[in-house]
């Protein structure tokens, strides 16, 4: 909808004739000289207020961009993450029958203790 300028109740919205406009800035339509300046700071303000929303909607739509790329990333990243923990879950499995099959028969209890570096350190004793 564009900006609608506000007849004086006159129903054929030509304006008002009988002194009461609906003016914003309270000038009347039949002051001469005063009618023409009230139009142009009423069109004034609608241009001001036009280009106020232009805006206000750019930066929305650019804040809505914004957040789809990032969720685009995050999603991929995701899916990146989520390869790597299934390709380190398949490493361990292989890992822990290598171990297995070098323990043999012998029983082998494991703790993992952090080190003073944060690094784990495997422990362990043999039965």
């Amino acid at each position: 909808m564009g900006p609608r300028k506000p007849s004086g109740g006159n129903a054929s919205g030509a304006g008002a004739s009988n002194g009461a406009s609906a003016n914003p800035n309270g000038a009347g339509a039949g002051a001469g000289a005063g009618a023409g300046e009230g139009d142009a700071d009423y069109q004034s303000k609608r241009a001001r207020n036009n280009e106020a929303v232009k805006r206000s909607r750019e930066k929305a739509r650019q804040r809505a961009r914004e957040t789809h790329d990032r969720v685009s990333k995050l999603k991929q990243e995701n899916e990146r993450l989520e390869e790597r923990i299934k390709l380190l879950s398949k490493e361990l499995t292989f890992l822990k029958d290598i171990f297995l099959a070098h323990a043999g028969g012998k029983v082998v209890v494991l703790s993992l203790k952090k080190s003073i570096h944060g690094i784990y350190v495997v422990q362990g004793d043999s039965f």
